[in-house]
C-alpha cells in the first residue's frame, strides 16, 4: 500500500474497492478532452506519460486534452515498473509491476470507452465552501 512508509505488513482485507472513472467532453465546435479520476495516492510521469500516450493514440486526443487526477488516496496500492528512487525497498516485486501494467490498461480501457460513448449533457460548476472538515495543516491568521 503506498503512503505509508513506516508499514511492515501488507494490507490484511479489502474494506472498500478503489475506482477509476472517467469523463470524456465535447463542445460540439472540435473542443475536445477526457478528464479520468483514480482513487490512487498518484502516479510518476514513468507510468502517467505512456497512459496518456496510448489514450491519444486511441482517441486523436492530444496530451494537453488529457487529465489524469488522483485523490492522494494513501489505502491504494503501490505502483512502480522498476526501481524507485524513493522508496527504502527499490526494487519492487513482480507483483508489483505486474499489477501496475494491469491498473494502465485499465485506465486506458475506461478514458477510451469514454470517449466512445458521448451523449448530449449540460456541463454546469459552481463553487462553495465545507466546513465540516479541517486539514492539520489549517492556515489561520497569525497571533
Amino acid at each position: 500500500m503506498s503512503g505509508y512508509a513506516s508499514r511492515t505488513k501488507p494490507f490484511e482485507r479489502v474494506e472498500l474497492d478503489l475506482y477509476t472513472k472517467a469523463l470524456a467532453l465535447d463542445d460540439g465546435s472540435g473542443h475536445r478532452g477526457v478528464i479520468i479520476t483514480m482513487d490512487l495516492i498518484g502516479l510518476s510521469s514513468k507510468i502517467a506519460e505512456p497512459v496518456a500516450q496510448r489514450i491519444g493514440e486511441k482517441t486523436n486526443l492530444k496530451r494537453e486534452q488529457i487529465l489524469l487526477n488522483f485523490a492522494h488516496n494513501h489505502a491504494g496500492p503501490v505502483l512502480s515498473l522498476g526501481p524507485r528512487e524513493e522508496s527504502d525497498d527499490p526494487q519492487p516485486a513482480a507483483e508489483t509491476i505486474e499489477y501496475t501494467n494491469w491498473m494502465m490498461d485499465q485506465l486506458v480501457e475506461v478514458a477510451t470507452a469514454s470517449a466512445r460513448e458521448n451523449a448530449p449533457a449540460k456541463l454546469s460548476w459552481s463553487t462553495g465552501v465545507a466546513n465540516l472538515v479541517m486539514n492539520r495543516r489549517e492556515f489561520t491568521p497569525p497571533a
